[in-house]
């Protein structure tokens, strides 16, 4: 029952948590994107008045503009982990099919089918997580997961 217990909270701290926290990006700090307007409508709350001194110099522009999608892209391959619980052979693909969505994603922002814009930096950074939550899952969860189940 612990392991179940600390399953829940891996995958916790590994999906919810990242997808909340890119959605509290949008919602604070890009309010005006397709998603921040939805989201300010679900939590109609006032925008601190401290986030144009938050949002400027490198690290803010940065959060602003990559960290909800790095978040999600964490979330996403990590979920494609635990879904497919199997060898790595199976993970890789997987992995490589996490990165084949996202690069669609960018394109459709590209040609303007999606509301976006298309960033070369986000398929290197969502690249990255996507090797990050591959690197977390066989190196730090599947052992703990093969034991529970």
């Amino acid at each position: 029952m612990k392991n179940k217990r600390i399953c829940g909270i891996v995958i916790l701290i590994n999906i919810l948590l990242p997808l909340a926290a890119g959605a509290a990006v949008y919602w604070i700090l890009n309010p005006h994107t397709y998603i921040g307007e939805f989201l300010s409508r679900l939590f109609p709350f006032q925008v601190l008045g401290c986030l144009p001194e938050i949002t400027g110099g490198k690290a803010g522009t940065f959060i602003k503009n990559y960290a909800a999608d790095m978040t999600w892209a964490y979330a996403f391959a990590f979920s494609i982990c635990l879904v497919t619980k199997s060898e790595k052979k199976t993970q890789r693909l997987c992995l490589g099919i996490c990165m084949i969505v996202e690069l669609i994603l960018e394109l459709a922002q590209y040609m303007h089918v999606i509301s976006g814009y298309f960033d070369i930096m986000d398929l290197v950074l969502e690249g990255a997580v996507n090797v990050c939550a591959y690197l977390v899952w066989n190196y730090k969860v599947k052992q703990l997961m093969d034991k529970t189940f």
